[in-house]
Protein backbone atom coordinates (compact mmCIF):
# COMPACT_ATOMS: atom_id res chain seq x y z
CA UNK A 1 0.00 0.00 0.00
CA UNK A 2 1.41 3.39 -1.00
CA UNK A 3 2.10 5.95 1.67
CA UNK A 4 1.58 9.67 1.22
CA UNK A 5 5.09 10.03 -0.22
CA UNK A 6 4.45 7.20 -2.66
CA UNK A 7 1.18 8.75 -3.84
CA UNK A 8 2.87 12.13 -4.21
CA UNK A 9 5.63 10.70 -6.40
CA UNK A 10 3.12 8.68 -8.43
CA UNK A 11 1.10 11.85 -9.01
CA UNK A 12 4.15 13.77 -10.23
CA UNK A 13 5.01 11.00 -12.68
CA UNK A 14 1.43 11.01 -13.97
CA UNK A 15 1.16 14.81 -14.21
CA UNK A 16 4.52 15.02 -16.00
CA UNK A 17 2.61 13.92 -19.09
CA UNK A 18 0.93 17.36 -19.08
CA UNK A 19 3.99 18.67 -20.89
CA UNK A 20 2.90 16.67 -23.91
CA UNK A 21 -0.34 18.68 -23.96
CA UNK A 22 1.38 21.28 -26.10
CA UNK A 23 1.87 18.75 -28.94
CA UNK A 24 -1.62 19.24 -30.48
CA UNK A 25 -0.70 22.91 -30.89
CA UNK A 26 2.24 22.18 -33.20
CA UNK A 27 0.23 22.72 -36.41
CA UNK A 28 -1.03 26.03 -35.01
CA UNK A 29 2.55 27.03 -34.27
CA UNK A 30 3.94 25.82 -37.59
CA UNK A 31 1.48 27.67 -39.81
CA UNK A 32 1.91 31.32 -38.71
CA UNK A 33 5.69 30.99 -38.85
CA UNK A 34 5.52 29.39 -42.33
CA UNK A 35 7.89 26.61 -41.27
CA UNK A 36 8.69 23.71 -43.53
CA UNK A 37 8.75 20.24 -41.99
CA UNK A 38 12.54 20.38 -41.77
CA UNK A 39 12.52 23.81 -40.16
CA UNK A 40 9.88 22.69 -37.69
CA UNK A 41 12.04 19.69 -36.80
CA UNK A 42 15.00 21.97 -36.13
CA UNK A 43 12.86 24.27 -33.98
CA UNK A 44 11.46 21.31 -32.02
CA UNK A 45 15.01 20.19 -31.34
CA UNK A 46 15.34 23.25 -29.10
CA UNK A 47 13.12 21.57 -26.50
CA UNK A 48 15.35 18.50 -26.40
CA UNK A 49 18.45 20.72 -26.26
CA UNK A 50 17.01 22.66 -23.32
CA UNK A 51 16.28 19.41 -21.54
CA UNK A 52 19.70 17.85 -22.16
CA UNK A 53 21.57 21.02 -21.22
CA UNK A 54 19.71 21.20 -17.92
CA UNK A 55 20.61 17.68 -16.81
CA UNK A 56 24.01 18.36 -15.17
CA UNK A 57 22.61 21.44 -13.44
CA UNK A 58 19.57 19.43 -12.32
CA UNK A 59 21.80 16.86 -10.66
CA UNK A 60 23.61 19.60 -8.81
CA UNK A 61 20.31 21.20 -7.70
CA UNK A 62 18.98 17.87 -6.42
CA UNK A 63 22.22 17.31 -4.50
CA UNK A 64 22.12 20.83 -3.07
CA UNK A 65 18.41 21.21 -2.21
CA UNK A 66 17.14 17.63 -2.11
CA UNK A 67 14.96 15.63 -4.43
CA UNK A 68 11.69 16.49 -2.69
CA UNK A 69 12.14 20.25 -2.90
CA UNK A 70 13.41 20.14 -6.47
CA UNK A 71 10.58 17.87 -7.58
CA UNK A 72 8.04 20.34 -6.21
CA UNK A 73 9.80 23.30 -7.81
CA UNK A 74 10.56 21.59 -11.10
CA UNK A 75 6.97 20.41 -11.48
CA UNK A 76 5.70 24.00 -11.42
CA UNK A 77 8.15 25.46 -13.94
CA UNK A 78 7.01 23.48 -17.02
CA UNK A 79 3.41 24.41 -16.25
CA UNK A 80 4.37 28.08 -16.27
CA UNK A 81 6.41 27.69 -19.48
CA UNK A 82 3.77 25.61 -21.29
CA UNK A 83 1.98 28.54 -23.01
CA UNK A 84 5.20 30.13 -24.28
CA UNK A 85 5.57 28.19 -27.56
CA UNK A 86 1.98 28.94 -28.53
CA UNK A 87 2.28 32.69 -27.93
CA UNK A 88 5.71 33.11 -29.53
CA UNK A 89 5.55 35.67 -32.32
CA UNK A 90 8.69 34.72 -34.25
CA UNK A 91 10.86 31.67 -34.85
CA UNK A 92 13.62 32.77 -32.48
CA UNK A 93 11.11 33.30 -29.67
CA UNK A 94 9.55 29.93 -30.49
CA UNK A 95 12.93 28.19 -30.31
CA UNK A 96 13.82 29.91 -27.05
CA UNK A 97 10.43 29.16 -25.52
CA UNK A 98 10.81 25.48 -26.41
CA UNK A 99 14.26 25.45 -24.81
CA UNK A 100 12.76 27.15 -21.74
CA UNK A 101 10.05 24.46 -21.66
CA UNK A 102 12.62 21.68 -22.10
CA UNK A 103 14.98 22.81 -19.35
CA UNK A 104 12.58 22.44 -16.41
CA UNK A 105 11.29 19.24 -17.96
CA UNK A 106 14.82 17.80 -17.83
CA UNK A 107 15.18 19.05 -14.27
CA UNK A 108 11.86 17.46 -13.37
CA UNK A 109 12.94 14.13 -14.87
CA UNK A 110 16.09 14.08 -12.73
CA UNK A 111 14.45 15.26 -9.52
CA UNK A 112 11.35 13.05 -9.69
CA UNK A 113 13.44 9.96 -10.45
CA UNK A 114 15.79 10.77 -7.58
CA UNK A 115 12.85 11.28 -5.26
CA UNK A 116 11.16 8.09 -6.48
CA UNK A 117 14.38 6.26 -5.64
CA UNK A 118 14.33 7.62 -2.08
CA UNK A 119 10.68 6.56 -1.72
CA UNK A 120 11.51 3.13 -3.15
CA UNK A 121 14.27 2.72 -0.58
CA UNK A 122 11.80 3.46 2.23
CA UNK A 123 9.46 0.77 0.88
CA UNK A 124 12.33 -1.68 0.50
CA UNK A 125 10.53 -2.98 -2.59
CA UNK A 126 11.28 -2.52 -6.31
CA UNK A 127 8.46 -0.05 -7.12
CA UNK A 128 10.26 2.33 -9.51
CA UNK A 129 8.73 0.69 -12.58
CA UNK A 130 5.24 1.32 -11.22
CA UNK A 131 6.00 5.07 -11.18
CA UNK A 132 7.23 4.96 -14.75
CA UNK A 133 4.06 3.20 -15.89
CA UNK A 134 2.13 6.31 -14.82
CA UNK A 135 4.31 8.48 -17.04
CA UNK A 136 3.36 6.66 -20.23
Amino acid sequence: MLTRAGWAVATVFFVNAVIASWVPHIPAVKSPHALSDGQLGAVLLAMAAGSVLSLPFAGWLVGRFGSRAMTMLASLAPCLALPLPVISDNVLALSLSLAVLGAPNGTLDVSMNAHALSVERRYQLPIMSSFHVLQS
